[in-house]
């Protein structure tokens, strides 16, 4: 094991100390560092489904307009790396090992007086974000919500834009059961007089706004878009009154929504001091790439890995694999989160499942595969449980004739044992 794997495992060891809600830890932690997150300007985004599409999106445009852009998300498909980048590149490994380095004395004393001042993971890592936007003195960093918004790690920054995509019931033993209550956590990002993009209308959203005297943008009603055509290679749209198409490599009818909040925001960012050309808006829509998001890897059977987690993006998917393959007997491999609705999930792709193959993606927090398939059971007739995700996928294939189309999804950790598996892509596990 190199010392790149040791410092990592100690990262990923971070874990145990779960999910925590709050601003204190991170505030303090930043202080240590000398606040990195007032370096950079930024774009705040939150939102249930599409942020990182959003975020793929307007960093693509904003680097072909000339700028050095930051982009930071999560979780990360097959690398940690993947969760930082500047202009599309990811940090190296060697940059990594300097930031978990200098950090990790600090986080350490932190938790010498007690463990619940102990940097989480996602504390740890985005104060590495932060630390390496700072650093490597990006013109923007445009940042994505880890869960929540209010209470969120990366909540400390005061952005140019604050950017709120579409909003469902998710994480729901954290940010509450209604979506009026998730909606008041996402609108958390909003700060005092910042413009405000939100892909729909949201009365939570609308009513903070007023509070605090922000400008909003309602993509649904002032940016309105139009799918000019589409296949299994991508998508034209055009967006408001911009005088050009768009082509889009993401598939899928909801990724039209993404697309136009990411120009609605760069129109935003044009009101300040950003040049940014429909032409360089054009290129880097059409160059936009976003792992794992309905993306088609084999053919002859159609092999497609997404990593739609929840009810309302198992329901995206299924529409858009009826409308983009035209077939609704689909194989689907399945693996989830522990803390995932499966039933409402599996329910909603079941009117285009065919069969549906229930695995266990090497995650310490994937439900058992035989739980998946008690659910399954209740929607759909021919269910399979196979534990191996490389044995699952080759069982589903296997099953298929040439016109088929397998989905391998359920979850992040699933749609990146699969890149894994179908792509020879390295994966980090630990």
């Amino acid at each position: 094991m190199t010392e790149y794997d040791e410092a990592l495992r100690w990262l990923f060891k971070l874990q145990r100390f779960g999910v925590k809600l709050g601003l204190d830890n991170m505030r303090e932690l930043l202080g240590h560092l000398g606040d990195p997150h007032e370096k950079s300007r930024s774009v705040h985004v939150a939102g249930t489904n599409g942020k990182g599409s959003v975020c793929t999106f307007l960093s693509s445009a904003l680097k072909e307009a000339g700028y050095k852009v930051g982009m930071y998300t999560s979780p990360h498909v097959l690398r940690y790396n993947e969760r930082m980048q500047i202009n599309g590149e990811e940090i190296t490994d060697e940059r990594m090992m300097e930031y978990i380095n200098r950090i990790r004395p600090i986080a350490e004393r932190m938790g010498e007086e007690s463990a619940v001042n102990h940097p989480t993971f996602f504390e740890f890592t985005t104060a590495i974000g932060f630390s390496y936007f700072a650093d490597e003195d990006v013109d923007i960093a445009v940042v994505e919500v880890g869960m929540g918004g209010r209470l969120d790690a990366t909540n400390l920054i005061v952005p140019e834009v604050a950017v709120i995509t579409h909003l469902a019931l998710e994480h729901t033993e954290h940010l509450g059961k209604t979506l009026e209550r998730i909606a008041k956590e996402k609108a958390g990002i909003i700060k005092p007089g910042v413009p405000v993009i939100s892909a729909e209308e949201n009365p939570v959203i609308g009513r903070t706004c007023e509070e605090r005297g922000c400008e909003l943008t309602i993509v649904e009603e002032q940016y309105p878009y139009e799918r000019v055509s589409f296949d299994t290679s991508g998508q034209r749209m055009w967006i408001g009154d911009s005088a050009q198409e768009f082509e889009i490599c993401l598939l899928g009818a909801y990724q039209l929504q993404n697309a136009a909040t990411a120009y609605a925001v760069i129109d935003s960012l044009r009101k300040g001091e950003y040049e940014v050309p429909d032409e360089a808006v054009r290129r880097g829509f059409a160059r936009a790439k976003w792992p794992a998001r309905l993306e088609v890897v084999r053919q002859k059977p159609t092999v497609i890995i997404d990593s739609s987690h929840n009810p309302d993006g198992m329901r995206n998917l299924k529409d858009a694999l009826l409308e983009t393959t035209k077939n609704d007997r689909i194989t689907f491999v399945v693996g989830v989160m522990s803390d995932k609705d499966v039933s409402t999930m599996l329910e909603a792709i079941a009117p285009v499942a065919g069969r549906i193959i229930c695995s266990k993606p090497g995650y310490w927090r994937a439900m058992e595969p035989e739980d998946i398939g008690r659910e399954a059971r209740r929607f759909v007739d021919d269910v399979e449980v196979v534990p191996s995700v490389p044995e699952a996928i080759e069982r589903a294939v296997s099953l298929s004739d040439d016109d088929d189309v397998v989905c391998i999804t359920g979850s992040i950790f699933m749609a990146g044992d699969a890149t894994h598996h179908l792509k020879g892509s390295p994966q980090e596990v630990f």
